[in-house]
This record gives structure tokens, sequence and C-alpha cells, in this order.
């Protein structure tokens, strides 16, 4: 092993070491200031993954995430950590749709632990970083306005209402166009998107309804569920990387926290786990 792989190794290692527990005892507010101090001290490790710039902006995304999701706060500092550095590789920030990090409880571990759910916006930004889509986009169809779709020439017609407000969405689709040819659409009804959320999604409440953005951002998660299945199958390219890597830590809990590991590879499905309801 070289030095500098030495010394960053020995880095990762301390770091995880000095790593506090949040105490039970300690009031909301004061575990808040708790974890946020620890993030700032850790900004160092934030920029290796990305760059100095961005690791103060995702610190302070990520502070503010803890002050406005409750329970967030509460979560196993490591994991929390693990989030923000899975942001940070992806320089995707917890902000406007494009990434939340959100609490859920480990029943096995009997813990608060923290993941990374990645928006619609945050699919669109990677897609097209990635080079191969020309364009790209996932929309709500509403009551009132003018919509058709051909999956033999890819060809969608969406043409809003002009006057008054438009009804209730009733189905969301999402298309993509590569640049080397073709356009693909995915429409769904708001039937088939609820449907999919109920098998699919594992945040749950003590009644076993969906909570989590699936509660308190259903549009964006809505747009989120046709694009996000259009997407399964990105181009095995080195530039689509950051897109296929997102897809494979959706929801997932990170393990490791060294910033040049794959995410993808060290983040892993995490059993008996509920997350807490954001709103």
């Amino acid at each position: 092993m070289s030095k500098p792989t030495q010394a960053l190794g020995d880095k990762i290692a301390q770091v995880a070491a000095e790593l506090p527990a949040a105490p039970a005892t300690q009031e909301a507010k004061a575990r808040t200031r708790h974890v946020a101090q620890w993030l700032e001290d850790k900004a160092e490790l934030f920029a290796l993954a990305s760059s100095e710039d961005f690791a103060r902006h995702l610190i302070r995304d990520a502070i503010t995430s803890l002050r406005a999701t409750r329970n967030l706060a509460k979560a196993e500092p490591y994991s929390v950590l693990g989030a923000v550095m899975t942001c940070a590789q992806l320089r995707l920030r917890p902000l406007n749709g494009r990434a939340w990090i959100l609490p859920f409880w480990d029943s096995t571990a009997g813990v608060h632990r923290a993941t990374v759910i990645v928006g619609y916006r945050g699919l669109i930004d990677l897609a097209f970083r990635s080079g191969f889509v020309r364009t790209i986009c996932a929309r709500a169809v509403h009551e009132g306005e003018t919509f058709d779709i051909d999956y033999g020439t890819g060809a969608v017609v969406h043409k809003p209402v002009h006057r008054g407000r438009p009804g209730p969405a009733y189905g969301y689709y999402a298309t993509v166009e590569y640049v080397t040819g073709g356009r693909y659409p995915l429409f769904m009804t708001r039937e088939q998107v609820e449907d999919h959320r109920d098998r699919h999604a594992r945040a749950r409440d003590e009644n076993n309804q969906p909570i989590g953005p699936w509660r308190t951002d259903f549009d964006a998660m809505a747009r989120k569920t046709p694009l996000r299945l259009l997407l399964g199958d990105v181009p095995a390219e080195p530039t689509s990387q950051p897109l296929a890597t997102a897809l494979a830590v959706d929801g997932r809990l990170r393990v490791d926290l060294t910033p040049e590991a794959d995410p993808a590879a060290v983040s892993h499905r995490a059993d008996g786990i509920t997350i807490e309801d954001a709103g």
C-alpha cells in the first residue's frame, strides 16, 4: 500500500473512531447542534469526494436537513456521514427535491440511521451530466390538459390549459432522448404510480401507510417513478456511472465512509426499517 493511500486509510479510521454517539437523553436542539458541529469538523473528508466549494454548500444543506427533518438528528452519526458522503460523491445537494437525507428506524439494531433518497431532479441532473442524453423530462398530466403519447414513434403531445386552473393530476410521464438516437416515453396513471409505491415503498408508519417523501412530496416522487423505470437500463458508459450509482444507492444504507469507495459497492439494503415521517 502506498504512503498516500495508507495516510488516507489512517485518516478514515481516525474519523470513524472519533464519531460521537448521539446521547438518547439530549434535547432535540442540542442533539442537532452536536451533529452539525462534527459535520463541519469533517469538511475535509467531503471535499476529498467532491470539492471544497461543493463540500461547504453540502454541509450547509445537511445541517438544514438536520433542523427541518424530524428524527434525523437522532440517526447514528456514522450513517448520517455516510449519506452526506454519497451526496458528495454524486455531487447532489439535498435541496429542491434533488435528494433527501432521511432517517429510518432500524428495528434489527434498535437505532435510527440515515439514508439518501434521490429525487427526479437529481436523476435529471445526473443524466444531463452523463452526456448521453439530449433531452429528458418528467411531468404530471392534469385534467383539462391536452395529452397524447405514441410508443411506436416516441412522440408526446402535452399542451397546458390556457385559462383558469388545471384539474388534479391523473397521470405522470417521463421522456428520454439519447444523443445516439431514439426517444423513449413512459406514461403511468396515478393509480399505476400508487400501485408501484405500494409494492416498493419501504417507508411505512404504524398503520402500514407510506410516509417520507411519498407523503410530503407525492408529486415529486410520482414524477420520479416513470423516470426511474426508463433510466433503469442506462448505457454502460463511464460517463453514465454517477447516474447508475444513484439508481443503485437510492434508499440504501451506506456502510463505508471512504471518499474513494464506490457508493454502490458499500451501500446495502437494510432490513427491518421504517423511514420516519419528515412532515
